[in-house]
Protein backbone atom coordinates (compact mmCIF):
# COMPACT_ATOMS: atom_id res chain seq x y z
CA UNK A 1 0.00 0.00 0.00
CA UNK A 2 3.22 2.32 0.98
CA UNK A 3 4.43 1.63 -2.44
CA UNK A 4 1.79 2.20 -3.88
CA UNK A 5 1.45 5.95 -2.72
CA UNK A 6 4.53 6.63 -3.10
CA UNK A 7 4.50 5.32 -6.88
CA UNK A 8 1.27 7.65 -7.20
CA UNK A 9 3.28 10.47 -5.78
CA UNK A 10 6.27 9.77 -7.85
CA UNK A 11 4.11 9.85 -10.92
CA UNK A 12 2.14 13.03 -9.85
CA UNK A 13 5.62 14.90 -9.12
CA UNK A 14 6.77 13.48 -12.49
CA UNK A 15 3.52 14.70 -14.81
CA UNK A 16 3.54 18.20 -12.93
CA UNK A 17 6.95 19.44 -12.49
CA UNK A 18 8.05 21.59 -15.73
CA UNK A 19 11.37 20.59 -15.37
CA UNK A 20 11.29 16.86 -15.60
CA UNK A 21 13.28 15.10 -18.11
CA UNK A 22 9.82 13.33 -19.98
CA UNK A 23 8.07 17.35 -19.75
CA UNK A 24 11.13 18.46 -21.49
CA UNK A 25 11.66 15.90 -24.38
CA UNK A 26 7.40 16.57 -24.90
CA UNK A 27 7.94 20.46 -24.90
CA UNK A 28 10.76 19.74 -27.50
CA UNK A 29 8.57 17.72 -29.48
CA UNK A 30 5.68 20.47 -28.89
CA UNK A 31 8.66 22.97 -30.81
CA UNK A 32 8.90 20.19 -33.55
CA UNK A 33 5.15 20.40 -34.41
CA UNK A 34 4.90 24.19 -34.19
CA UNK A 35 8.06 24.59 -35.59
CA UNK A 36 7.79 26.11 -39.69
CA UNK A 37 11.10 24.42 -40.72
CA UNK A 38 9.70 21.22 -39.61
CA UNK A 39 8.52 19.02 -42.44
CA UNK A 40 5.10 17.13 -42.61
CA UNK A 41 6.79 13.69 -42.02
CA UNK A 42 8.72 15.38 -38.85
CA UNK A 43 5.66 16.88 -37.84
CA UNK A 44 3.55 13.73 -37.82
CA UNK A 45 6.19 11.71 -36.37
CA UNK A 46 6.72 14.09 -33.48
CA UNK A 47 2.69 13.96 -32.41
CA UNK A 48 3.10 9.94 -32.33
CA UNK A 49 6.46 10.25 -30.33
CA UNK A 50 4.70 13.08 -28.27
CA UNK A 51 1.92 10.57 -27.35
CA UNK A 52 4.36 7.91 -26.82
CA UNK A 53 6.13 9.82 -24.06
CA UNK A 54 3.21 11.12 -22.24
CA UNK A 55 2.18 7.34 -21.87
CA UNK A 56 5.50 6.48 -21.05
CA UNK A 57 5.45 9.13 -18.06
CA UNK A 58 2.11 8.36 -16.96
CA UNK A 59 2.48 4.62 -16.81
CA UNK A 60 -0.29 3.55 -19.43
CA UNK A 61 0.06 0.79 -21.57
CA UNK A 62 -1.10 0.68 -25.19
CA UNK A 63 -3.60 -2.21 -24.45
CA UNK A 64 -4.42 -0.36 -21.61
CA UNK A 65 -5.69 2.48 -24.04
CA UNK A 66 -6.91 -0.05 -26.19
CA UNK A 67 -9.09 -1.81 -24.16
CA UNK A 68 -10.47 1.56 -22.79
CA UNK A 69 -11.23 2.13 -26.29
CA UNK A 70 -12.91 -0.98 -27.45
CA UNK A 71 -15.15 -0.81 -23.64
CA UNK A 72 -16.43 2.85 -24.89
CA UNK A 73 -17.09 2.10 -27.89
CA UNK A 74 -19.03 -1.13 -26.60
CA UNK A 75 -21.18 1.22 -24.35
CA UNK A 76 -21.76 3.87 -27.82
CA UNK A 77 -23.26 0.54 -29.28
CA UNK A 78 -25.04 -0.64 -26.82
CA UNK A 79 -26.78 3.62 -26.43
CA UNK A 80 -27.56 3.41 -30.65
CA UNK A 81 -29.07 -0.13 -29.96
CA UNK A 82 -31.18 0.77 -26.80
CA UNK A 83 -32.37 3.75 -28.78
CA UNK A 84 -33.49 1.75 -32.05
CA UNK A 85 -35.31 -0.59 -30.07
CA UNK A 86 -37.03 2.09 -28.32
CA UNK A 87 -37.64 3.90 -31.86
CA UNK A 88 -38.90 0.70 -33.58
CA UNK A 89 -41.09 0.24 -30.08
CA UNK A 90 -42.80 2.99 -30.99
CA UNK A 91 -43.08 2.92 -34.21
CA UNK A 92 -45.42 -0.51 -33.87
CA UNK A 93 -47.38 1.43 -31.65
Amino acid sequence: MAKEKKNKLQLFIQKHNPWSKSNKNIRGKEQTIKSKDSTTKEKSVAKVQKAALKRKRDGVKIADLQAKRKQEMRDRAKARHKAFKEKRKNKNK
